[in-house]
């Protein structure tokens, strides 16, 4: 078995096959085929898949300084679970402390300006769409630090919602093994 940059090895699980595949940095521009089956693949069974993409969303957001493509390709992962899993992802995203990972990396000032701008804006739509006191506390206290926001358009931005499974969870895996 390999070992990937996740640590340990859990380059086999499906979500952190998923999410790879999601952000590689030779991608152009983000894979929504990919992103959807993300979700689909939470949305089949969070509590199976939920806290793997987020680990895994996590870890390429935050362990990959050097490479922004791969940082934003998270990102946006990242905002089309948020926006497409639900309230156990939202509160999936705050246990495992992306919130503040994602407040660090907005701070640092070795950031791309790209990756700060659209943490930011993620940042600044979840406090306003959620009533979840993390979501506003991370946005209130970048405020308070003298932190602006890009101004989050929420008329256009797409509300937080979990639609229907799209597709059948074996079909969401893509022949993927799905033994822990």
């Amino acid at each position: 078995m390999m070992t990937s940059m996740f640590g340990g090895d859990k380059s086999d699980h499906p979500a952190y096959v998923l999410v790879g595949k999601a952000t590689y940095e030779l991608l152009e521009g983000p894979d929504w085929g990919v992103n959807v089956d993300l979700c689909d693949l939470v949305n089949s069974d969070f509590h199976r898949f939920g806290k793997d993409a987020v680990k895994a969303l996590k870890l390429k957001m935050l362990k990959t300084p050097m490479k922004p493509a791969v940082q934003l390709l998270a990102l946006t992962a990242l905002e089309m679970c948020m926006k497409n899993c639900g309230a156990q992802f939202h509160a999936m995203v705050v246990a495992k402390e992306v919130l503040g990972e994602m407040s660090k990396l907005a701070l640092t000032a070795r950031c791309d300006t790209e990756v700060r701008r659209k943490t930011l804006q993620l940042l600044e739509e979840w406090a306003a769409q959620l009533r979840i006191p993390q979501y506003a506390e991370v946005y209130n206290g970048l405020r308070n630090k003298g932190v602006e926001f890009p101004g989050a358009d929420l008329a256009t931005a797409a509300p937080m919602h979990t639609p229907q499974q799209t597709v059948p969870r074996a079909a969401a895996l893509g022949g993927l093994d799905t033994i822990d």
